[in-house]
C-alpha cells in the first residue's frame, strides 16, 4: 500500500490500518517471525492478528483489574505472541509498555527499573518467562 492509497482510507492510527487491513486483504501475512536460522517460524495474518489481539484485550478485561488508560507491562519471549498482546492492549485502551527479556543471569535489575518507573496494573508474559521470572 502506498501512502497515497493509505490517505484515502480515512487510517489515523496503528488499529485503524489494522481493521482496514483485515478487511481489505484478510488472509494476507501481516508479520512473519523468523527464527535463528532465518527460516520461518510463525506466520500471522491481518484477520488472525485482528481476531487474536481482539481476543486478548476482552480476556485482559475479564481475568484483571485493567481498565482504559491503565499501563500493561508486557515481558514476552521473542515472537509473534508480544504483537497480539501489544494489539490486544490498544484495541483495549490500555497503554503497552514493552520490557525486554529478563537476562538469564537472573538479574531483575531493567525490569524493575521500568515497572518502578511505569507502575502498571498488570504484567502480562508467556509461559516460558514465567517460569523464569518465579525462579
Amino acid at each position: 500500500m502506498t501512502p497515497e492509497q493509505l490517505k484515502t482510507t480515512n487510517c489515523e492510527t496503528l488499529l485503524d490500518i489494522l481493521d482496514w487491513r483485515a478487511a481489505a486483504t484478510p488472509d494476507r501475512a501481516a508479520y512473519i517471525y523468523l527464527d535463528a536460522k532465518g527460516e520461518e517460524a510463525e506466520r500471522l495474518t491481518y484477520r488472525e492478528l485482528a481476531s487474536r489481539a481482539r481476543s486478548f484485550a476482552r480476556s485482559l478485561y475479564a481475568t484483571t483489574p485493567a481498565r482504559p488508560g491503565d499501563r500493561i507491562l508486557l515481558v514476552m519471549s521473542p515472537g509473534l505472541g508480544f504483537l497480539i498482546a501489544y494489539f490486544g492492549c490498544q484495541y483495549a485502551r490500555l497503554i503497552p509498555v514493552a520490557c525486554p527479556t529478563p537476562r538469564k543471569d537472573g538479574r531483575l535489575t531493567k525490569l524493575l527499573s521500568i515497572a518502578a518507573s511505569a507502575q502498571p496494573t498488570v504484567l502480562v508474559t508467556d509461559d516460558a518467562l514465567e517460569l523464569q521470572l518465579r525462579e
